[in-house]
């Protein structure tokens, strides 16, 4: 098991879920809980592509829309991300892959 990312990174990659989640999402990000699931916002299939695509964009891994219905919050997905940066695995874009 890969050791916890820094608080500060966290943090970082936190705010890089919430500034990606604005490629698809109309309003209510400002708003969003850490642990608020992403449908309550208003994400659906079709505006989950284009915060995918933006995510990968941003980090350079490879991500795919699915990954924001397994990880439905801004605190899971930062977390798997920090988890994938530090695994070394930027390629993975499915969970569990």
């Amino acid at each position: 098991m890969a050791p916890a990312a820094p608080a500060a990174e966290l943090d970082d990659t936190r705010a890089l879920v919430r500034r990606c989640l604005l490629c698809g999402l109309d309003g209510g990000v400002e708003t969003l809980g850490d642990d608020q699931p992403f449908a309550e916002v208003g994400l659906d299939s079709l505006s989950a592509l284009p915060v995918a695509l933006e995510l990968e964009r941003q980090t350079g891994m490879t991500v795919n829309a699915e990954l924001l219905y397994e990880y439905q919050t801004v605190a899971l997905l930062a977390a798997y991300l920090d988890a994938r940066r530090a695994a070394g695995a930027p390629e993975a874009g499915v969970a569990g892959a």
